[in-house]
């Protein structure tokens, strides 16, 4: 992958993520300060920009690298602790902290995922 190629697809790539964090921010405190009022985001991974742009950018070459599907795996385990989360606090159910440590731990492995791509790419 030439330079001029690789940056593009890291800009992407991380402005990907800075709209997954911003994501996770807004359901984090939702699903925490909690009220009949106030909505809890979708946390189903279609609905994550993430997705969008993970979709796009498996046509390129940045889809080659073996860390761009762990990233997605890792992305997907997001999502699908946060629905499960999501759910309890939505039927009234008590959001343990071990709810809350099960998501961190995907929510780091994903973080861990999305370095290991950039090093990659670089």
């Amino acid at each position: 992958m030439k330079a001029e190629d690789a940056f593009a697809s890291l800009t992407g790539f991380q402005h990907a993520l800075a709209n997954h964090v911003e994501w996770l921010q807004k359901w984090y405190q939702a699903v925490l300060y909690r009220s009949n009022s106030t909505p809890i985001p979708n946390a189903e991974a279609a609905a994550c920009p993430f997705t969008a742009w993970h979709a796009m950018a498996a046509t390129g070459e940045l889809a080659n690298f073996p860390g761009f599907a762990l990233v997605a795996e890792e992305h997907a385990a997001v999502h699908a602790k946060a629905e499960q989360i999501s759910l309890r606090a939505t039927a009234g159910q008590t959001v343990t902290t071990s709810d809350y440590e099960t998501l961190m731990g995907s929510v780091l492995s994903f973080g861990s995922a999305a370095q290991s791509l950039e090093r990659e790419v670089w």
